[in-house]
């Protein structure tokens, strides 16, 4: 079962979504952020929107735009899919890459504390399931310059909730005055070597043994979204 689940801690996570500005040559701003997909596949197999040896930047882009899922990571696209087709509403994923069992995660957002203990409560049901609860993740901003859109990495304190729920409310067609972020991942420290820092132990039974509870908690994972989970109504 789910451990740990730690209620409105600061976000440390890469998170995709943009502040509002204004320029002088009055662009239709929500109109960007409804048609913006800017993320692209990359040759070591992430998706995001800067270009190597840029900083990193990873765009949230509406889950109702027509190419979304061109901008989700193949490994966890099947549960990003069951997760918008029983009504959630998806704003950061990763399908893991190096040490998969660590970085694969999504995030879902909602409007209400009774949603967080909602949905918190669902996913206890699959084994193995890591939950953090966050009230802001916001750390891109969007701009204006040269007749198009940019994006970048958030000076600290730059941003603000009002901003970044605002910005929410146009991609997510909601209208809340809150915003709460669930990311849900593998428990991967039950099964961890104690002390691996150079993953010398790659082949060692236990690193093999997290692999297979890994693969069986994704698997668990997508049944449970796609045959038990209850459509969400927020």
């Amino acid at each position: 079962m789910s451990e740990n689940i730690n209620t409105l801690a600061p976000s440390s996570y890469q998170i995709r979504v943009g502040i509002k500005t204004y320029s002088e040559e009055k662009v239709n701003y929500e109109e960007a952020l409804k048609y913006r997909c800017p993320n692209f596949l990359h040759k070591n197999g992430k998706i995001y929107a800067s270009k190597i040896g840029e900083p990193y930047v990873a765009v949230t882009v509406s889950p109702y735009h027509k190419n979304f899922q061109s901008q989700i990571e193949e490994p966890v696209w099947p549960v990003i899919k069951g997760l918008v087709d029983k009504g959630y509403l998806p704003v950061s994923s990763c399908g893991g890459h190096t040490d998969p069992w660590w970085e694969y995660y999504f995030m879902i957002a909602v409007g209400t504390e009774d949603q967080v203990e909602e949905i918190t409560n669902a996913f206890k049901n699959v084994p193995n399931t890591h939950m953090d609860v966050y009230q802001s993740v916001a750390n891109v901003h969007q701009y204006y310059e040269h007749g198009k859109f940019k994006y970048r990495p958030l000076e600290e304190l730059e941003g603000t909730t009002k901003g970044e729920y605002r910005d929410l409310n146009v991609l997510l067609n909601r209208n809340y005055s809150n915003y709460f972020f669930i990311r849900v991942r593998f428990s991967y420290e039950k099964f961890a070597l104690i002390f691996n820092p150079f993953n010398i132990f790659a082949s060692h039974f236990f690193h093999k043994q997290e692999i297979l509870e890994f693969e069986s908690w994704k698997n668990n994972l997508l049944n449970y979204i796609e045959n038990d989970i209850e459509y969400f109504y927020g």
